[in-house]
């Protein structure tokens, strides 16, 4: 069975934002430490030069990824609107601690950082 690609159906504007939707596609799928970086460049129809061109590592590309969730929900609180959205897997955003991907991205944004602090040097090489 195929894979499908970010865009197939409805594509980001631009390559960033393809490549924010893979990454937080793949790392709800796999977990950070499951990831690789050329999965996600597959995954958005791009290189894996494309995406450390935009991002140092795979933990700022997590960063990004979770800034990102906690914009569009802040966006959505501040609106009045209700920000639970569901995916092919059944759940994609709620509150910290429910068990959603947001959920998920926190812990494993939380991660990346610490081990990012532990080992600056190693950039680039978590592919």
């Amino acid at each position: 069975m195929a894979q499908a690609t970010i865009g197939e159906d409805q594509a980001p504007a631009t390559t960033r934002d393809r490549i924010l939707a893979a990454a937080a596609e793949v790392f709800a799928e796999r977990g950070y430490e499951g990831a690789a970086v050329s999965d996600i460049a597959r995954r958005a129809g791009f290189t894996t030069g494309a995406i450390y061109g935009r991002f140092r590592d795979k933990a700022e590309l997590l960063l990004e990824v979770v800034r990102g969730v906690l914009e569009s929900q802040q966006e959505a609180a501040v609106m009045g609107f209700d920000v639970r959205r569901e995916d092919a897997g059944g759940r994609l955003g709620g509150a910290a601690g429910d068990g959603t991907v947001v959920d998920d991205l926190h812990v494993h944004a939380a991660r990346a950082q610490l081990a990012r602090d532990r080992a600056p040097d190693d950039a680039g090489a978590d592919d």
